[in-house]
């Protein structure tokens, strides 16, 4: 019944006085739904802490005309297995809401298979939350065999529960009203879910002023499918991806509604809202108005902060979408119920949908659901696996879960089925208007795991550990019956998701075995881990100490217990393999038993090192690429999947249309052209680390060639549905990049031409170690004072100081563009007498020359060194000068670095000013330093 979301106005979260005193409005809630009746039939009611309440989902047929919604539908796997976290598997139980089956019915040239469940998220501070999702599941909607509805609302705010639930009564009563009235089916939708909204708000026994719900809407009429989207609920089609192929691919039927996208943040701007995370709005982070720049679907280090909308009169309502219904507060900032709708007929391609809550996809993507699903054959044991893999994420990276509920609907298309019409494309819609998927910690989950660690790059090296590690001496001998165990056990681990077979078996085959006995310790709370372990039999407890002395001896609370059994194989202390942080908890063996354990440094070399550097710098040499950044290469290189072709085999056919680009990782492929008489010419031969297929990551387009395998070939690919799911349209990156260039260009139109430039002197400053150069004081032809620093290109590269230069000239044009760094930014920066940015840059055959458009005196090192030592105030007004300059830098995401005192000038005003950024970085949104 609705997101649990950590919005400012939910639960007990800290809140301003202007929520408080919004809160204090909340009225007396009766729910009118506990003795209503759907006109879809009768909906199943209970009582939980004295109020009625609606059951949270239903499953109607017209012969039972009830609801279906239980506990039970567990795999005999997922019984017998413990789960990861804080709730044992009896705990996890009594909060699923879950069918007891498949089910499955006939509509137009379809069979369709479907399950459902849903999860209610667990809350250390308030285990007793009810779920906020609500769903709906109804076969033969208004007694027609030829329509079915199934719906997902995801309810948030204080009384979420109860407008979800509100929702999902109304959506079904409302719709088969307006189809009654020959209403069209996306009218209706359209219509349904405005009144909805509107009838929500004038229930008085529910209120929605910072409470509402989100919702995602699926009409099955015959052959075609009506998508209504409110928020940021979801849903997916799988497709095959040929008819020999047995993978699929994700493709959206809605487009998440939240302040990511850009036409969105603009709408709710344009009524007065301001956009901002919660980070800004406490003062954690810098403030800025730019969210609508941030390319649709672009994976964003944002650590569970997203932007929000705001009232300009207070801290509130705080939603992270922009329409829902209900929250009518906000509705005057734009946020509204107006849903988006695709109508789409059934494809002979499809394999499965997938209606879910954005409890599913905070940590997965449509390809990931899509690949976990494609793997079950039973639409129940899906929507199972799904639910508690983000479950199990969610746990990993937050304090907390949040809601999950999960529809599947597997598609039997009948065989020569083929659509009457053209209906909406997908790849025209907005695939990548979703929000970023989440791989990194929460504020709070960083807190209990924080410490003052160094890097550890720096600690272990950041060089290649190919060099160093002998993985075949590293090698444990293991059986294979050892080793299916092993494979079973981190197959489903987030960490392990990503690796080639190869790499799978590599690290199986080091991984070291560690006998145990009944009270040995295995992991000490607060020791720094750098081990993995799997439990191959035996039972360990978990144990949380709350004083040092109880850690030290292993000793505290129990909170879990792993046990190792026939059919489940738990692992534990899978962060050790990210970074060397303390324990969190004590795990000690109950029994004897065995453990297999992987060690850090060498998951490291397996997984993060190798390979990336030539793989990273293959796709810095293709074309179409190359306007990505580094950390954009690097998430591509996490996502690529590996397909292997025997000698012979066509990788590609000329004249199929390709969406796939192709990378070398092994082996040896030619590229065949056909001619007009069916002639075959050979013209590229490929080997490792070259690529093909790039421009399917623009266009849908005939492949111009044949590629061959000549060996066994093994090859690195990833989709254009893929990469835009991950980093946005490829077309509008490469867009951005030119009108970025363009944008810079037009800064130099105004540049001041060399020989124009009277120099009157060398400035003789204290040489630093890093000075290679001369700084020279003149004036441009207008009289206005100006610095030249004139730098030899033999020096800076005899110091391998090339790059700092390139930074420092990067550094100084990114800081004076209002389009990436913001208005206000750039304005701060240009207003500060404390930043003396290089204006423009020249180089001719033996020098580059920096120009400052500012008279420079002398070095503050100059000044403190000289004869007679500066007053206390002097001292004083220089720190602060200082101080305010790094504080403008900081304003705009730019970090400084290179703060030395020889490098701190004073101008001829008297003004203290940096103007050394030859170690400067700009850092958009969280993006890392990674110094």
């Amino acid at each position: 019944l609705g997101s649990a979301r950590s919005l400012v106005v939910s639960g007990d979260s800290a809140a301003s006085p202007a929520l408080s005193r919004l809160r204090s409005l909340r009225k007396p809630v009766r729910s009118p739904l506990a003795s209503e009746r759907s006109p879809c039939g009768r909906y199943a009611v209970g009582a939980e802490r004295g109020v009625r309440w609606l059951s949270m989902g239903c499953y109607q047929t017209k012969e039972e005309g009830v609801v279906e919604a239980s506990s039970v539908g567990l795999t005999a796997a997922r019984k017998a297995q413990k789960p990861a976290g804080p709730l044992s598997r009896e705990e996890i139980n009594q909060r699923l809401t879950t069918c007891d089956g498949t089910r499955q019915f006939r509509i137009g040239d379809c069979n369709v298979r479907f399950a459902f469940r849903s999860q209610r998220g667990y809350y250390p501070d308030q285990p007793d939350k009810e779920n906020q999702d609500a769903f709906i599941a109804i076969t033969q909607f208004m007694n027609d065999e030829n329509m079915a509805l199934f719906g997902v609302f995801d309810g948030h705010g204080r009384e979420g529960h109860l407008c979800a639930r509100f929702v999902a009564d109304r959506v079904p009563r409302n719709l088969s009203n307006f189809l009654a009235r020959k209403l069209g089916f996306a009218e209706a939708l359209h219509e349904t879910m405005v009144l909805t909204n509107q009838e929500l708000h004038a229930d008085d026994s529910i209120d929605d002023q910072l409470s509402g719900t989100t919702a995602i809407v699926v009409l099955m009429h015959g052959n075609f499918c009506y998508v209504a989207n409110v928020g940021d609920s979801r849903a997916i089609v799988s497709q095959a991806r040929d008819e020999n192929s047995s993978r699929v691919m994700a493709k959206a039927l809605s487009s998440d509604q939240t302040p990511y996208r850009k036409d969105e943040c603009q709408r709710v701007k344009a009524c007065g809202a301001r956009v901002m995370s919660m980070d800004q709005i406490e003062g954690h982070a810098p403030m800025h108005e730019n969210w609508g720049d941030i390319n649709l679907g672009e994976d964003l280090d944002e650590g569970g902060d997203p932007p929000r909308v705001w009232s300009p009169f207070g801290d509130y309502p705080g939603t992270a979408f922009t329409r829902s219904i209900g929250d009518s507060l906000a509705e005057e900032l734009g946020v509204f119920a107006e849903p988006e709708i695709l109508t789409r007929e059934i494809h002979p391609h499809d394999k499965f949908m997938v209606v879910a809550s954005d409890g599913i996809f905070e940590f997965l993507t449509n390809q990931s659901v899509a690949d976990m699903v494609n793997e079950i054959p039973d639409p129940l044991a899906a929507c199972e696996a799904c639910v508690e893999e983000s479950y199990n994420l969610w746990l990993r990276f937050e304090v907390r879960t949040d809601d999950i509920t999960m529809i599947a609907l597997y598609l039997d298309v009948d065989e020569g089925f083929q659509p009457t019409r053209a209906s909406v494309r997908l790849d025209d819609m907005q695939i990548g208007g979703v929000r970023p998927v989440r791989r990194v910690m929460s504020r709070e989950k960083k807190k209990i795991i924080s410490t003052t660690d160094e890097d550890e790059d720096a600690q272990e090296g950041d060089g290649d550990d190919e060099d160093v590690l002998d993985m075949e001496a590293l090698a444990v001998p293991k059986t294979e019956e050892e080793k299916s165990r092993i494979r079973d056990a981190v197959r489903m681990n987030f960490l392990f998701k990503h690796l080639t077979d190869e790499q799978l078996e590599q690290v199986i085959n080091v991984m070291a075995k560690v006998p145990v006995t009944a009270g040995t310790v295995i992991i000490r709370q607060n020791d720094k881990g750098d081990r993995f372990y799997i439990a191959d039999s035996g039972v360990y407890e978990v144990r949380v100490a709350s004083t040092p002395a109880e850690a030290q001896a292993a000793e505290g609370t129990p909170v879990h217990t792993y046990m190792a059994t026939d059919t489940s194989h738990p692992g534990f202390g899978e962060l050790a393999l990210m970074y060397s942080h303390p324990r969190a908890a004590s795990v000690v063996a109950q029994t004897t038993g065995l453990l297999w354990a992987l060690n850090r440094k060498v998951f490291r070399h397996v997984v993060l090192r190798r390979n990336r550097k030539a793989l990273i710098k293959t796709m810095k040499s293709v074309d179409v690429l190359d306007t990505l950044t580094v950390q954009q290469l690097q998430r591509l290189c996490d996502i690529m999947k590996e397909e292997t072709y025997t000698k012979g085999t066509k990788i590609v056919k000329q004249g199929q249309v390709g969406n796939c680009m192709y990378i070398m990782a092994s082996g040896t492929a030619t590229c065949q052209i056909k001619d007009g008489f069916g002639r075959k010419k050979d013209v590229l031969q490929l080997a490792e680390n070259m690529y093909f297929g790039e421009r399917a990551l623009l266009n849908e387009e005939p492949r111009a060639a044949d590629v061959v395998a000549t060996s066994d070939v093994r090859v690195l690919t990833i989709s254009k549905a893929l990469f835009e799911e991950c980093l946005g349209p490829l077309q509008d990156i490469i867009k951005a990049d030119r009108d970025r260039r363009e944008r810079r260009a037009l800064l130099h139109n105004d540049k001041i031409p060399l020989e124009e430039i009277q120099l009157s002197g060398t400035i003789n400053l204290e040489a630093g170690a890093m000075d290679i150069g001369e700084w020279v004081s003149g004036s441009a032809a207008d009289g206005a004072g100006v610095t030249l620093r004139i730098l030899n290109k033999t020096a800076v590269e005899a110091h391998g100081l090339s790059k700092t230069v390139e930074c420092c000239a990067l550094v100084a044009r990114e800081l004076q563009d209002a389009k990436d760094v913001g208005e206000a930014a750039v304005q701060r920066i240009q207003a500060s007498e404390g930043i003396c940015l290089p204006q423009f840059t020249y180089k001719d055959e033996n020098r580059v020359y920096m120009l400052y458009k500012r008279s420079i005196a002398a070095s503050i090192q100059d000044i403190l060194e000289g004869e007679i030592a500066p007053p206390e105030d002097h001292i004083l007004y220089i720190a602060r000068c200082i101080a305010h300059s790094l504080v403008a830098l900081h304003e705009a995401q730019a970090v400084y670095r290179s703060l030395s005192l020889d490098h701190v000038f004073i101008d001829n005003s008297g003004y203290i000013c940096l103007a050394d950024f030859g170690f400067s970085k700009w850092l958009p949104g969280a993006e890392q330093a990674f110094t």
